[in-house]
């Protein structure tokens, strides 16, 4: 692969991952605090009063995620591996406490293997500035 195809597909990778991070912190846990998130947080143990700040507390932590994978600071190697940990984590985690959302329309296991997928790819695809390419 050439330099271009290398750092385009990196470059992709990381702006869909940093985009779907900010998007599910935003759009269903702070702007409309959307039932599903509300009733894991509230199954996981939280009260039914605290569970809307939790959730929304949540939406900014994966806010601040995607803006971090799109900013690659200190390293890009640093968020994408953050992501992969936390999806796996999280995949696993939900599965056992919360099996019934896996048959669900859009359920967690199909976006978070996504996000590790491109995770993956982005991690792959990260040129090291140390290394020469052969490729012209």
């Amino acid at each position: 692969m050439g330099t271009f195809q290398q750092n385009s597909v990196h470059l992709i990778a990381r702006v869909v991952v940093g985009f779907v991070w900010i998007y599910h912190g935003a759009v269903p846990k702070l702007l409309f605090q959307h039932a599903d998130e509300l009733e894991m947080i509230h199954a996981g143990g939280a009260s039914v009063e605290s569970a809307p700040l939790i959730v929304g507390c949540i939406g900014v932590a994966e806010i601040l995620a995607g803006l971090w994978v799109l900013s690659g600071f200190p390293s890009v190697r640093w968020p994408i591996g953050f992501t992969i940990v936390i999806l796996v984590g999280v995949t696993i985690g939900g599965a056992i406490q919360f099996p019934h959302f896996l048959v669900a329309a859009f359920n967690p296991v199909s976006l978070n293997v996504q996000m590790i997928a491109l995770s993956v790819i982005g991690w792959l695809t990260i040129r090291d500035s140390r290394a020469t390419d052969p490729t012209p």
